[in-house]
């Protein structure tokens, strides 16, 4: 459902979440394809897996958790078509890793890994010394925690990562203290240190935890499965340094949730909550109604594959809208449930292959082409899948956009046109700062601010707009004026490239936001 994501802020400044247009699409592909191929075919039970080009070499490598190998590593890509692999170990003494995540922790250019190290280590992050074969771990978490689900986000917003925890040990408690979900916040140090900071003291079984903008409100909330409560949540950021966390429900509809994913399945402009729960069979998309403080209706995709476990989404066919991909443990299937884009989107499932207990799966362009691959972490299977998607969409100019949806398709530095400027906020009272568009936007894209002058209280729309900035390439701008007494000001931001410019978001009737102001 389209909305209006306006966003005030503490007086006297407002903020607004732009969502700026969407580029050309092409019709659905049902005969989407895979050939099975292995990142390896001897990996120690492997439980996560995660997509990252981590030698900064322009293509795709593949870091996994091996549980039983007590190992986590990362395989590099060869960069050939079909790619070759070689394992890199990371750290071959860590203690049952379950799940990974990826982002550079001491902001020195490259990335850096977190673990959940299930048999009573903690989480621990490992970091990239720069050098082949070279890192250091440090354990950030509580021991005896049970450590399942992880995630990388900069959770309070400081502009260093941070990791998010899902604990699932029950016997927390005098002398040990820990929660089901906790974030561990980067001092932003070299190297950093972390606190460990409680979001949901009580949850247990959190095996799958997401950093989302579920509110779109411009900071980070949390979700997460609470398998022993049979529920879906999300934490709500309050916004404050440190944020506070109020625990808003999801759904209570599931049965043995295993795994959480956030994506707009509807392209509404909102965030939806895809689950797969293990003992119900199912995976459920639920669908935000967009409300400031958003409610969801659940909607069944399957209940007939054994054992859900987990859950993604990513657009594999191609069209422009997200498809699904989802594990059952008990029969092993991977499939993928193709959507028609429609406003009310219907799933149409699709099975890619058997993978032996496909409990991470993991979406990414792996090879040369413009199509989305897929990896499945076969846990009992000892393997790590990689289906390479048939679709082998053309892109000349390799800049990973297929050729139908590139207005510059031999031109590497001209992507699609803006999909979402992303995170607009005030980091200071003076300092606006947002996300730019995914790499769809291409590396040229420039933005143009616009400041409207409103009467509080009240969210109508600016009568007096004036350009702030045009063409501006980095994302912050400094904004030291104040507004009249009895007036706020509001603030829109669009992002322009060669091959066109988003809009400046949507209002309540979901049409695009205009502005000449900038012109």
């Amino acid at each position: 459902m389209p909305h209006a994501p306006f966003l005030p802020r503490a007086a006297p400044l407002l903020g607004v979440l732009i969502l700026a247009g969407a580029g050309p699409t092409a019709g659905p592909r049902a005969d989407t394809t895979f050939t099975e191929r292995f990142v390896s075919s001897d990996s120690p039970q492997p439980a996560g897996v995660v997509v990252a080009d981590m030698d900064a070499d322009g293509d795709a490598d593949v870091v996994a958790a091996e549980y039983t190998g007590n190992t986590v590593a990362w395989y590099q890509n060869s960069g050939a078509t079909p790619p070759a692999w070689t394992k890199r170990v990371i750290d071959a003494g860590a203690a049952g890793p379950i799940t990974v995540a990826v982002g550079d922790v001491d902001r020195d250019g490259d990335l850096d890994v977190f673990s959940a190290n299930f048999n009573d280590e903690g989480i621990a992050w490992y970091e990239n010394r720069g050098v082949t074969g070279s890192w250091t771990k440090r354990v950030i978490s509580g021991f005896w925690t049970g450590p399942w689900g992880v995630a990388a986000a900069d959770v309070d917003g400081d502009g260093d990562i941070d990791a998010i925890g899902g604990l699932t040990n029950s016997i927390c408690g005098p002398p040990l203290v820990c929660s089901g979900v906790e974030w561990y916040d980067n001092d932003g140090a070299t190297p950093p240190g972390f606190t460990t900071r409680p979001v949901s003291p009580g949850l247990l079984g959190a095996s799958s935890v997401q950093a989302a903008d579920v509110e779109g409100d411009g900071d980070l909330d949390i979700l997460s499965v609470d398998t022993a409560g049979d529920r879906i949540v999300w934490y709500q950021n309050g916004g404050q340094h440190p944020p506070v966390w109020t625990e808003r429900l999801v759904t209570l509809g599931v049965d043995d949730p295993w795994a959480v994913f956030a994506a707009d399945l509807d392209r509404d402009g909102d965030l939806d909550v895809l689950s797969a729960s293990a003992e119900d069979d199912r995976v459920t998309w639920h669908e935000s109604d967009g409300a400031a403080l958003p409610a969801f209706s659940s909607h069944t995709l399957s209940s007939v594959r054994d054992g859900a476990i987990s859950v993604q989404a990513a657009d594999l066919d191609g069209d422009g809208d997200p498809d699904v991909i989802a594990g059952s443990w008990w029969d092993s299937t991977l499939a993928w449930y193709e959507s028609d884009g429609g406003a009310d989107p219907v799933f149409v499932e699709r099975v890619i292959a058997t993978c032996g207990g496909p409990e991470g799966i993991a979406a990414g362009r792996v090879d040369a082409d413009a199509d989305v691959d897929v990896l499945c972490a076969a846990n009992p299977g000892w393997k790590i899948h990689l289906f390479d998607n048939d679709a082998d969409f053309a892109d000349a100019d390799g800049d990973t956009v297929r050729d139908a949806l590139d207005c510059a398709p031999v031109n590497p530095a001209a992507f699609a046109v803006p999909a979402e400027v992303r995170d607009l906020r005030f980091e200071s009272s003076t300092e606006l700062r947002w996300t730019p568009a995914g790499p769809g936007a291409g590396p040229g894209t420039a933005h143009d601010v616009v400041r409207g002058e409103l009467q509080t209280p009240g969210p109508g729309e600016a009568a007096a707009q004036s350009c702030l900035g045009s063409g501006i390439a980095g994302t912050v701008l400094v904004d030291g004026s104040l507004p009249a007494p009895g007036r706020a000001f509001s603030y829109m931001v669009r992002g322009s490239n060669i091959c066109g410019a988003g809009s400046y978001g949507t209002g309540s009737s979901g049409t695009p936001r205009a502005s000449d102001a900038c012109l």
